[in-house]
Order: structure tokens, then C-alpha cells, then sequence
């Protein structure tokens, strides 16, 4: 039976009355949530691969993988790339507070590996919306939208995963999506003048790259479960298996070089600190998946820095994260190593030398990659959401 946090326990986490955590329905009286989905255009430059592996052979293809991103071959990428270009659909969740004026800042959601829009509404765990960052966010007067990355999710189709479903592609997807969330003729059918990119690990690097290549787009940047140090160590050693030959219900006619996890122990990697233990087994239930072009394409050109962004950034992070903070790291050492992520950011301002809406940061005690889905959530939002109060 999964556990709900007590009423006592919510108040005390959160900082918060505990008639503000509790609501009816994962998403709250003061939120309205609806499906949308944009049909964006969009045109990227692909990395075009030598000697990929069979397509059709799962067995080759995470073999490949694995040598790939542990660094063993050298990644195999020709010096040409290829134009894509089409028109694809982003789905997502929007929800938006009691009341929607045209200063209502817009917070963009990003997932991470394996997840899919759902994990910005704590995957429906909890009834009262405990770990809902949607919840949370429009009681404080904010509107989310949390996407599906190109081919996860409620997505309609799923690009071949090797040549088009790559970073490069996702991340001017999103460009055109804050463009759109900018007018009314979008299907929010609101203008948002401050758009706010929230991203989670993966979403994070995807973050970093929007503040490099698009820096405009961005009100404010917020990096979760992110550091400029990762070590994937741990997920090169997952149990990666085709989604379509692992779970073809749930994954029908998926290409095989869509993977996903075989067992709950892979998400283990994503706990530490103080979590309902039926959670890691509910999140394997609603996995999604990753494509083989966003392991081989890597997160773009993520290495270097984001020069021409000078806005507001905040990195949060579990201080028991090892993928982004290490294994054998204390509390006390991982806020050293989120404290470094400004590196990527060289002309951000340091908010610590007084500055309003440069680069602040901060770590959560108790908690893992997955910093929405342990029982410090209230924590992480609130603080999150502080900071966006005093920085918009």
C-alpha cells in the first residue's frame, strides 16, 4: 500500500498551513488542467552516425549504446549531419491558477530519462497532489505546462530513433514552443509575456542549451537534478531493454531503438535519503523510455558554456543525487558541486554578491535524483518557487 504523507507531516515538510497541501484531486481546487498539444515546425542539424548497430537487433543496439556513452569506442559520428525538418507534435499537461492575468508567468516543464510529462504531477501517487509540482505551482499563482519530450509520452508517433529523435531536433522544438505560448492563437489561448523553462536532469541539459543557443526565450532558468559534473556511471549499467519487446501493450509498434528499464531496481538509482519505498515500484510501472539518437547525440553541446545568457538561474538538487552529485559524496560536497554549476554560465551574476536575478542555488537534504518524488517535495517547491517570486 503506498503511504500518504499525514496532514502533521505535509505541514511540517512544506512550511506551509496544511489546508494549502491538501486538496481534492492530484492537482487541487485552485488548478485547472486540461491535455494540449502544439504542431510546431522545426529545423535542426543531425549528427549522422557511422556503423550504427542493427536497428532491428535490441541486443546490438544497447550493446552499442553502452560502449558509446561509457566512453569505450569512440562515438561514432561522421563529420556531415543531415537536415531534418518537418512539423512535429508536442503534447503536454497545462494547469493554470484560480486566476490567469495577462502578468501570470508561465513555468515550461521538461522531464528527464525514462519519465514523460507525468512525473511533473508526482505520477499521480498521492490523491491530495503531495508531490504535484503543477499543484503547488498554481497555488502560488504560476501556470505549467509540462511537455512530452518528440516521441514520449501522449506522443502520436515516435521518429526513428537514431536519425531524427535526437537533441538537437527536441531542442528547437522548444524553441518554437515558447514562441507559441507567447501569442494568443496558441492552444493555451493565453499570451504569456514571462516563460519560465523548467527543466530535470535531462531536461536540464536541455535547459543549458536553450540559454546558449536561445537565450532570449528564457524569463528565468531553473536546472533540477542537474550539476556541471554528472556521472552516468550508473545508468551505462542499467538494464536497458527495447520498450516495444519489454511491455508491447504498453509500447505498441515502438522502433526497437526506443529503450526503457526491465526492472524496478534501475530506478533505484534515482532514491536516496527519505522516500516512500512503494515509489521506485510505481515509477517503474509508468516508465517511458529514452531513444537511442538522445544517448548517441549525447545532450548537445552541452560542455560548453552558455555566454550570451546573463538572466536568472537557479540550480536545485538532492543532496543524496548520485548521478549528479556521486555516490560517495556528503551533503556538504554536493553543495560544492551544484555551487559549480555557474561554470556554464559565465556572464550570469552571482546572487550571493547581492545581486537580484543572477545565479543562487541550492541543495535538499534527504533526497535523490528524482527530488519531486521523495517526501521532501513541499521543501524543493516552495524553495523553487521563492526564489521565482523574488526574482520575476
Amino acid at each position: 500500500m503506498r503511504f500518504i504523507p499525514s496532514l502533521v507531516t505535509m505541514a511540517a515538510l512544506s512550511g506551509l498551513a496544511a489546508t494549502s497541501t491538501v486538496s481534492q484531486g492530484a492537482h487541487g481546487p485552485s488548478s485547472s488542467c486540461r491535455q494540449v498539444s502544439f504542431a510546431l515546425p522545426a529545423t535542426s542539424e543531425n549528427v549522422v552516425f557511422t556503423n550504427p548497430p542493427d536497428p532491428n537487433n535490441t541486443t546490438a543496439i544497447v550493446s552499442f549504446l553502452r560502449a558509446v556513452w561509457g566512453g569505450t569506442i569512440p562515438a561514432n559520428f561522421s563529420s556531415a549531419t543531415t537536415t531534418i525538418s518537418g512539423t512535429f507534435t508536442l503534447t503536454g499537461l497545462y494547469c493554470t491558477p484560480s486566476r490567469l492575468t495577462a502578468s501570470t508567468p508561465l513555468e515550461i516543464l521538461v522531464h528527464g530519462v525514462s519519465h514523460n510529462a507525468s512525473i511533473w504531477s508526482g505520477l499521480d501517487f498521492s490523491p491530495t497532489g503531495y508531490y504535484s509540482w503543477h499543484k503547488y505551482a498554481n497555488t502560488r499563482g504560476y501556470a505549467t505546462l509540462a511537455i512530452d519530450r518528440l516521441g514520449h509520452g501522449r506522443a502520436p508517433t515516435h521518429p526513428d530513433p537514431f536519425s531524427i529523435n535526437q537533441p538537437s531536433l527536441q531542442l528547437e522544438l522548444i524553441h518554437q514552443l515558447f514562441s507559441a505560448v507567447r501569442t494568443t492563437g496558441s492552444p493555451l489561448n493565453h499570451a504569456f509575456s514571462k516563460v519560465v523553462y523548467i527543466g530535470h536532469s535531462y531536461g536540464s541539459f536541455t535547459g543549458v542549451n536553450m540559454a546558449r543557443l536561445h537565450p532570449s526565450d528564457l524569463t528565468a532558468l531553473v536546472l533540477t537534478g542537474f550539476s556541471a559534473a554528472p556521472d552516468f556511471s550508473s545508468a551505462i549499467n542499467a538494464d536497458w531493454v527495447s520498450a516495444a519487446d519489454f511491455d508491447p501493450a504498453r509500447f505498441p509498434g515502438q522502433p526497437k531503438g526506443y529503450l526503457t528499464f526491465s526492472s524496478p531496481s534501475a530506478q533505484t538509482q534515482f532514491y536516496g535519503g527519505s522516500y516512500d519505498p512503494a515509489m521506485p515500484g510505481w515509477e517503474h510501472t509508468y516508465e517511458d523510455t529514452i531513444s537511442a539518437g538522445e544517448i548517441l547525440a549525447g545532450t548537445g553541446d552541452v560542455g560548453s558554456p552558455a555566454t550570451a545568457y546573463t538572466g536568472p538561474l537557479l540550480v536545485a538538487t538532492g543532496a543524496n543525487d548520485i548521478i549528479f552529485c556521486g555516490a560517495d559524496k556528503t551533503p556538504a560536497e554536493c553543495d560544492a558541486i551544484v555551487a559549480g554549476s555557474n561554470v556554464l554560465f559565465p556572464n550570469v551574476p552571482d546572487a550571493r554578491r547581492g545581486v537580484k536575478g543572477g545565479f543562487e542555488y541550492f541543495t535538499v537534504k534527504g533526497t535523490g535524483h528524482n527530488f519531486m518524488l521523495h517526501y521532501s517535495a513541499p521543501v524543493a517547491f516552495r524553495r523553487v518557487h521563492d526564489w521565482l517570486d523574488r526574482t520575476l
